[in-house]
């Protein structure tokens, strides 16, 4: 009964355990989704909140750094006071208008006098600021910038201004009205998406009176924004958001009457809420669908149940029935049967060892004939080797006594001709009817084969491990699935632990990666798990036990993959590389840095100065270059010396970098001109201040060896990007002619470059006659390549984007791979005997050009663009016009 019956109990069991469990899984399920959704609403709403907070703040900071004591509320001052007569001041300023809603990608710009009437307007059509009167005067009063609600302009454009009073030595001299379409910034942030799922929308909502007004786009109504207003309701969100019901808000309704969970945040600056939704609907979607499939489910898997049991029942059935076929075939003819036609050797011993028969496949393997078992009177202790017959002699101890069922052993034995090889081997007691031991069953398989390589790869992994040894090289083993890895006791001599201070896992592992270098070896891991084809290779700095860090290199390889042909297992080397890495951080040092002072030389400078401007252009504020000259350098070379000349300039550089910031640069440029970088400035205030401190530290006395002093003075020339130029080579001449400037003022001081941005960014490169080379179709090309390098830095300085400037770069590339290839077939054509020489120098500038993208996609765009223009001009100057002299004497031209 008990028999019949478990199977069914066992099903009824189990149908009740997935009914359980299918109520718990959905019930936890819905409660995680609800979390889940909770936590997006909260971190969409919370960011985009803070988006449009610091939106806020970056476009009432670009109005405020125009107002305040800048050079443009100045000429505003300059020009009311000559009661606007001056048609080229007014030209100056309207010119200065379009600069600053280009730069700040405003729509409009009004320029307001004191009476905050308009004097002046540029940008889109002029818009009517009399609706903002009171907003603008109250400003003025102020002294404050003001924003301008929302709104709709006559023309029906959706606009934001921004009211910024222009200042002058602290007294208001008129005010600057900025307009800014909705749709240009403020939209883009709220329908931009923060979840990968697409299930939260954003939008902003105010109230007038009694009603909602819903101030952006919504998804499935066609009104436009500010258009579509609802009434105050008690399950309305937006309603209970704006009636001071923030955070998280339950069993509410959107704009559509849908029931949605929502999240209010308000603006600070503004009477707006930011409403984030997620569709109740949408939310519980996939636990719907999953729970219309349950059922089915569940009949699938209690078929498969009832199957399985069915399957369990016959293999019980199919073991019994082996079980007594083997007891049968005790009988000697019933085992003979099965005896000759097993497909291994097969030999039955008395239980003394004496072989009593043997089948034909042990005939083959031991050599011998079925005739002479009886004439040699062979038994196991003759086949087996001698080294091998103890532990042969006390595992048949062992199954003789019934301590096990069967042995198994791997023995050597021996063939008729004398010839070793490896069995593996199994042994069975067989009894009698009354349960005694009867005689022996084993049969042998030929495993010489496996043995010799078994033995081979042991003899490699030796070699591996002296090879390994020699070169200090450790292995590695990581398993993906568990996180656990094997080091070879190399690894842990490479960092001075021993194996138990270094806990084999992951975890341990990364943690003691330089936070520096974690982020890349992590990536160049998770590139390999993508492919699992190529060995990577990744350098970085590893903690060892006394806390140091020291360099190595891993080389590393997906070795194996799961059933689902995801990487289970990574196998690799690490090599202990600190010594070349310091020596190779020493040779970069000294490339970079002045022998003399320490500082940083000009091939480094031009990569900060590009990064400093590249990062300022983004953050929207400046970069200042501080050309300094050293006065009275030449008298202290001629008086003491040039030991003491050295002296003063390793004192000058001291002075230099103690009055500079964490994120300044200062720089030596050669003999006694150092060069400034002041990073991230805010105003030109700021900048000065830094001019000021060097010029004060410069002041004091500088006492030289043997007790005797001099007086070194300082002039500074400064250039600020963007105000006088977005070029690298643009500025530092701007900054070179205001430290002339300083020097015919009287030297020790500091003079800023005029307002006007210099000449050279207009058009960088002017190609003109000097630069022709006398072949027609080479100046052509070298003509167009000039024209693609000015567009690429035009555009960048009108801030294109990223993708633009790589498409513009990657054309510059091909039009420059063509002129090679022109270049080519000249030199070709006439045999040019210089033409080797020549196309080499093309593949080293095919290689750098390679290596300026690469700068573009880090910051380096300004060192790039300064990169391009120097060798296109050098290699027409000196390679190319070479190359025309040739091909003019051979008459083309």
């Amino acid at each position: 009964m008990k028999s019949r019956y478990q199977p069914s109990l066992a099903l009824i069991a189990l149908l009740v355990v997935l009914l359980l469990g299918g109520w718990l899984v959905f019930s936890n399920l819905r409660n995680a989704i609800h979390v889940m959704v909770e936590d997006e609403l909260a971190f969409v709403a919370t960011l985009k909140s803070q988006q449009i907070e610091q939106w806020f703040d970056d476009r009432s900071a670009d109005a405020d750094s125009l107002g305040a004591e800048s050079f443009f509320a100045r000429a505003v001052q300059k020009w009311y006071g000559g009661a606007r007569r001056d048609a080229g001041l007014q030209s100056q300023i309207q010119n200065q208008l379009n600069g600053i809603i280009a730069a700040h990608e405003f729509t409009a710009a009004v320029l307001l006098d004191r009476q905050a009437r308009p004097v002046l307007s540029v940008g889109q059509p002029a818009h009517d600021v009399r609706h903002a009167q009171d907003r603008i005067k109250r400003a003025m009063e102020r002294d404050e910038a003001a924003f301008v609600d929302l709104h709709q302009d006559p023309s029906g454009t959706l606009e934001l201004d921004f009211i910024t009073p222009l200042r002058v030595d602290g007294r208001v001299v008129g005010a600057l009205y900025l307009m800014e379409e909705a749709t240009v910034h403020l939209f883009p942030l709220l329908t931009s998406r923060a979840n990968a799922s697409g299930l939260i929308e954003t939008h902003l909502v105010r109230s007038e009176g009694e009603r909602v007004v819903f101030l952006s786009p919504l998804s499935g109504v066609d009104d436009a924004p500010l258009s579509h207003s609802l009434p105050f309701g008690d399950q309305l969100g937006s309603a209970l958001a704006l009636s001071g019901q923030h955070g998280l808000l339950e069993k509410t309704r959107d704009y559509l009457g849908r029931p949605v969970l929502s999240y209010a945040v308000p603006v600070r600056q503004t009477d707006w809420v930011l409403l984030a939704n997620a569709q109740v609907k949408q939310a519980y979607a996939l636990v719907d669908r999953l729970e219309y499939i349950a059922i089915p489910l569940m009949l699938f898997l209690l078929m498969m149940t009832t199957a399985w049991f069915v399957q369990w029942q016959r293999r019980e059935q199919a073991i019994y029935e082996a079980t007594m076929m083997r007891i049968k075939l005790a009988g000697e003819e019933r085992f003979h049967t099965v005896f000759e036609h097993a497909a291994f050797a097969m030999a039955r011993h008395a239980l003394n060892g004496d072989l009593i028969e043997v089948n034909d496949k042990w005939c083959s393997i031991f050599g011998y004939a079925q005739g002479e078992l009886a004439e040699r009177n062979l038994n196991w202790q003759r086949l087996t080797y001698p080294v091998d017959k103890e532990a042969s002699a006390e595992g048949i101890k062992h199954l003789l006594s019934g301590e096990v069922k069967d042995i198994q052993l791997e023995n050597r034995y021996v063939r008729k001709n004398g010839q070793v090889f490896w069995g593996e081997t199994q042994i069975s007691l067989v009894r009698n009817e009354r349960g005694e031991a009867d005689y022996l069953v084993s049969a042998v398989q030929d495993i010489d084969a496996r043995k010799q390589l078994q033995e081979e790869r042991d003899s490699n992994l030796t070699l591996l491990q002296m090879a390994l040894d020699a070169a200090q090289e450790a292995v590695w083993e990581w398993n993906l699935g568990t996180g656990q890895t094997k080091f070879s006791p190399e690894y842990y001599t490479m960092l001075g632990y021993l194996p138990n201070e270094f806990p084999a896992n992951q975890e341990e592992w990364l943690a003691r990666i330089h936070p520096d270098d974690r982020d890349k070896v992590w990536r160049t891991i998770r590139n390999e798990l993508k492919r699992h084809q190529d060995i990577y290779v990744t350098e970085y700095r590893m903690q060892t036990k006394d806390g140091r860090y020291r360099w190595l290199q891993a080389r590393g390889k997906c070795i194996e993959v799961d059933a689902e042909g995801e990487p289970s297992r990574l196998v690799g080397i690490n090599i202990d590389i600190h010594d070349r890495k310091q020596a190779e951080l020493q040779i970069s040092y000294l490339a970079y840095h002045d022998k003399l002072t320490g500082l940083p030389n000009r091939a480094l400078f031009f990569d900060r100065f590009s990064q400093a401007i590249s990062r300022a252009k983004r953050d929207r504020k400046r970069v200042a270059l501080l050309f300094a000259d050293l006065d009275g350098f030449k008298l202290v070379n001629d008086m003491h010396g040039h030991e003491a000349g050295d002296a003063v300039l390793r004192m000058a550089a001291q002075r230099l970098l103690a009055c500079l910031r964490a994120v300044d640069t200062a720089v030596r440029f050669g003999g006694d001109e150092f060069a400034v970088i002041v990073s991230d400035a805010d105003d030109v205030h700021q900048v000065a201040q830094v001019a000021e401190k060097i010029v004060a530290a410069f002041e004091a006395e500088m006492t030289l060896e043997q007790g005797a002093t001099c007086h070194v003075g300082v002039s500074i020339g400064i250039s600020i990007f963007p105000d006088n130029g977005s070029t690298m080579d643009g500025l530092l001449t701007a900054a070179d002619q205001a430290m002339y400037d300083s020097k015919h003022a009287g030297k020790n001081t500091y003079t800023f470059f005029g307002e006007e941005e210099l000449a050279v960014d207009e058009q960088w490169i002017k190609f003109d006659q000097a630069h022709m080379i006398g072949v027609a179709e080479l100046d052509e090309q070298h003509r167009n390549l000039a024209r693609m390098v000015n567009k690429l830095n035009s555009e960048w300085r009108k801030g294109a984007t990223h993708e633009s400037l790589l498409s513009l770069f990657d054309d510059l590339v091909t039009a420059t791979a063509e002129h090679f290839e022109t270049e080519g077939r000249y030199m070709a054509q006439f045999a040019y005997p210089e033409q080797r020489m020549h196309e080499k120098e093309h593949a080293l500038l095919v290689d750098e050009a390679m290596r300026l993208r690469k700068g573009l996609s880090e910051g380096r765009e300004l060192l790039a663009l300064q990169t391009i223009k120097d060798w296109l001009l050098n290699h027409i100057q000196h390679s190319d016009s070479k190359l025309a002299k040739y091909l003019n004497q051979q008459g083309i031209h």
